[in-house]
């Protein structure tokens, strides 16, 4: 049976595009639609081991910007899926006890294989994880658990009994601001283990303006079709292969990425970029079953799973700039943004009004002292009078 549409990603894109969520957040709610529909059927070959489609993923951005809008649309069609999903708060040992109740049993899985599909839905990551995430091994849990281990994660109790979860495969959806992100999670976390393994999305505020948000006709159609050819690529089963072509623009990109430590200033970013391979990898599954259910990888699979990574990997100091303890640093984020809005430059009374509720005057000039040592911003005087500054970003 043909499906409806020839790209199901660019179709939900299409079918999302009358609503106020930004782009970036439904391009990877259907990102991580797709990698959940696969349900540890579908794997590419990486020696003597599997990469698999699952992903985490997190909206970061203010409050009000569309990120739980954008996880809310999607969730129609991920409980289309029939995956057992989490409740909005948990622990280590209550995540242990819901995926054992969620293996299945190779009579219900699609490939005869018993394994235990989950995901992790969180409008609200903090409050998912609670303040003790990481005394309670949950962190260590969700960390291990991105791997999908086989033939089973094997967790040892508290009474000393080890409990075995067969093939497990967890995805994750989430929204959450840095800040709560940054006050919910050990400090010395950012950037490695769990977080590293964390595709952080982010956006600020819509410009786009819908007062009263649509859904025709055609919008229940599409949605229709969209339900119907997520079916179909709930059917692939087996191991993903790549062209000739795709294999050489895979060894290219591989071989001539830069190092870490190199393309990122700030350590928390280096996690992630350390792991920016096998995230084009799962992307390139994806980008193949959005297509078809030929169970190929081509070129400009693995050329779009290159870009999207990168817009990633690009608005990660976004993400990071804003989890700071001091004020000073993390309003440095917030004062690039609004120079850069004000065009060529921005006078001092200007810029401190708009900062006067974060920052008091001291820490303001702290500041702004710390941009321009880090060669971000310069000072001008515009008028000639050099009692009235002004700044500008350096390019």
């Amino acid at each position: 049976m043909s499906r409806y549409y020839s790209d199901w990603i660019k179709a939900y894109l299409e079918y999302t595009s009358d609503y106020e969520p930004p782009r970036a957040f439904n391009f990877w709610t259907a990102i991580t639609i797709l990698g959940m529909a696969t349900c540890r059927q579908v794997w590419y070959p990486f020696g003597s081991t599997r990469i698999w489609p699952n992903l985490y993923v997190v909206f970061v951005g203010p409050s009000g910007c569309g990120k739980t809008q954008a996880m809310r649309k999607g969730k129609p069609l991920i409980d289309c899926l029939d995956i057992p999903m989490s409740p909005d708060k948990s622990t280590g040992a209550k995540l242990l006890h819901r995926m054992s109740q969620a293996v299945q049993s190779p009579a219900m899985t699609k490939d005869n294989v018993m394994k235990t599909p989950y995901l992790i839905y969180a409008e609200e990551f903090p409050s998912f994880l609670g303040d003790k995430a990481y005394t309670t091994g949950l962190l260590a849990d969700l960390t291990a658990l991105w791997d999908c281990p086989e033939p089973a994660w094997t967790k040892s109790t508290m009474k000393d009994d080890n409990v075995q979860i067969p093939h497990p495969y967890v995805c994750l959806l989430a929204g959450t601001t840095a800040q709560g992100l940054y006050d919910t999670l050990p400090h010395n976390t950012l950037g490695q283990g769990f977080t590293s393994r964390i595709i952080f999305v982010y956006s600020e505020y819509n410009d786009k303006r819908v007062p009263l948000p649509p859904y025709t006709s055609q919008h229940k159609e599409q949605f229709a079709h969209l339900q119907e050819d997520l079916r179909q690529i709930q059917s692939s089963i087996g191991p993903i292969k790549m062209t000739v072509l795709a294999t050489e623009l895979w060894t290219d990109y591989y071989m001539k990425r830069g190092h870490p430590t190199d393309r990122f200033e700030d350590d928390r970013s280096q996690g992630f970029a350390s792991r920016e391979p096998i995230y084009v990898l799962k992307l390139a599954q994806i980008m193949s079953l959005s297509e078809s259910n030929d169970m190929t990888i081509r070129v400009h699979h693995i050329q779009t799973a290159i870009d999207a990574v990168q817009a990633i990997v690009d608005q990660l100091p976004l993400v990071y700039a804003t989890m700071a303890q001091s004020p000073v640093i993390g309003s440095f984020s917030t004062i690039q943004k609004i120079i850069e809005k004000a065009g060529v430059s921005i006078s001092h009374t200007a810029l401190y009004r708009k900062m006067r509720y974060r920052l008091d005057p001291i820490q303001f000039k702290l500041a702004l002292d710390g941009l321009k040592q880090a060669g971000i911003i310069e000072v001008t005087y515009p008028d000639g009078n050099m009692t009235k500054p002004h700044y500008r970003r350096i390019k």
